[in-house]
Order: structure tokens, then sequence, then C-alpha cells
């Protein structure tokens, strides 16, 4: 199971990478993903401070998820860019593609 970190535990480790630090060593130090560390310093240039907050759970209406599909499927940006720049979680962009792939078979 993926650990959860607060909000202060995600200022604390982007204060320490806007004050230098690279990702590998807060990763390392803070035993945490450094693609999560990326995603939060995503979120904090899309959204700024707000972007940090954990995102509840939300029933997507349909139209919103094939628009975020079907930017995803037109390429040039990443799952994670994508669901920074929609501020949804990527896990949860990550199995609306799995669910589309399953339902093309």
């Amino acid at each position: 199971m993926r650990r959860k970190f607060t909000f202060d535990e995600k200022i604390n480790v982007l204060t320490l990478l806007f004050s230098g630090a690279s990702k590998a060593s807060l990763a390392r130090m803070m035993k945490i993903d450094r693609r999560d560390i990326s995603m939060w310093e995503l979120r904090f240039h899309n959204y700024g401070i707000h972007g940090l907050k954990r995102l509840h759970r939300i029933n997507f209406p349909e139209e919103f998820k094939q628009e975020v599909l079907s930017s995803y499927q037109q390429g040039g940006i990443s799952m994670r860019q994508l669901a920074a720049d929609y501020n949804i979680c990527y896990y949860t962009l990550r199995n609306w593609l799995r669910e589309e792939r399953t339902n093309e078979k």
C-alpha cells in the first residue's frame, strides 16, 4: 500500500527541493518515490500551494474522462503532466487508461 503524505510533508520536501536539494537525495532521505516529488512539483507550479492538498474521491463526468483520455492519446504529454494539468490523481488517470484498453478488447 502506498504511503500517504501530509500537506506539511509535501511542503517540507518542496522547500528543500527549491533550496537546491536533488530529487534523488530527497527521495532517499525521506523514503519517497522521486515520481511523487515530481508530481508535487508539477502541481505546485500549476496550482500553487492548493495543488498540494489531498484530492478527494470524485465521480468525474464521463465527458471529462473522455476529454482527458483524448488529450493523452494525442501524444506529446506524459501521464504525470496530464494528471497535474487536469488536477487529477495520477493513479486515477492510469486506471481510466486501463479501463479503456480493457473495453477496447
